[in-house]
């Protein structure tokens, strides 16, 4: 190395073991600061709630093995097929209606005072940039800042196996993570059950529709029937037989279609008035305190880093100087 040009490992620690008794101090009292920072950080909470989707043919497969498991029998289940699979749940949380329906829950942070709406909440705690109106949300005031804020604490996740939903929100405050948690779940259970109680009340229609279409068939087949039968009295005359029995037939095969059709109704009929939840409640959104303190460990160990590279740079400060001359 030549004397004070070259930059090399030897000369940092050199560097380092000339200004230990200043380096170490240093350090010790950057990491004690960054400790009493952690430590004045508000605590975060999360509010985890689990739900199992009730009677869908979807979750047959995996109910009966969880049945099984336990030694009990758990029955059939109804074959009927909602469009919003439980693995697009999760998209739930990016739909206007669900943000809007969350926006406007009312919160009351520390479990304290009239409460306020979650925007307001957010607009005071996470998003100063947001509009400053804090009066009832519009459409038009569901501003991104809110929307991010909201999506940064809300999860909703779906086992693709098992199909048990968990509902999860983060927060400072326990008992806002806990409201906001009821109210996804709430949202989640009524729009299930009126997509549902929709789909059904469409499906009643539908087979009112068609058993009508199937009871004019069987009873037109039926006085065509009876009409050939009341004319050709005389069996012995050739086709006579065979024509009254395909007439037959075929008011009997419309019979029984229209009967296919009708219990069809009956059964859609049934369940418009059917009040099955959408879903079990595994487990009420409980409130714990959130396990930080990896990313905490973390942060204090950054900013020890961050100031001993500094501290460093100070050092080398005049040798860089010189090798740049």
């Amino acid at each position: 190395m030549e004397k004070n040009d070259d930059i090399t490992l030897s000369l940092i620690v050199r560097l380092i073991r000339q200004h230990r008794r200043l380096i170490i101090p240093l350090l010790l009292l950057v990491a004690v600061g960054a400790v009493e920072v952690v430590r004045l950080l508000p605590r975060r909470y999360h509010s985890e709630c689990i739900l199992f989707p009730v009677e869908q043919s979807y979750v047959a497969a995996s109910m009966k093995l969880m049945g099984t498991s336990l030694g009990v029998n758990v029955g059939e289940f109804t074959r009927d097929h909602d469009a919003f699979y439980p693995v697009f749940y999760p998209e739930f949380v990016y739909d206007a209606r669900m943000q809007n329906s969350l926006l406007r829950t009312v919160v009351r942070p520390g479990n304290k005072g009239h409460g306020m709406t979650y925007a307001q909440y957010l607009r005071r705690h996470r998003t100063p940039l947001a509009p400053a109106d804090t009066d009832a949300l519009r459409p038009s005031a569901v501003t991104d800042s809110l929307v991010k804020a909201m999506n940064k604490k809300l999860k909703l996740m779906v086992d693709t196996k098992t199909y048990v939903i968990t509902i999860e929100v983060v927060d400072a405050d326990a008992f806002v993570a806990s409201e906001v948690c009821r109210a996804a779940r709430q949202y989640l259970y009524d729009f299930i059950a009126d997509y549902r109680k929709k789909k059904v009340a469409g499906q009643a229609a539908y087979y009112r529709k068609i058993e009508g279409q199937h009871r004019q068939n069987y009873e037109t087949s039926w006085a065509a029937y009876c009409r050939y039968a009341d004319t050709h009295t005389n069996p012995s005359q050739p086709g006579v037989e065979q024509r009254t029995q395909q007439l037959l037939v075929q008011a009997q095969n419309n019979r029984a279609l229209m009967e296919a059709v009708k219990m069809q109704r009956i059964n859609a009929e049934a369940r418009v008035s059917d009040t099955t939840p959408p879903f079990i409640t595994i487990q009420q959104p409980a409130v714990a305190p959130r396990k930080e303190g990896v990313d905490r460990l973390l942060f204090v160990v950054g900013v020890v880093f961050l100031a001993f590279t500094l501290m460093l740079l100070g050092f080398l400060y005049k040798p860089i100087v010189r090798q740049l001359k």
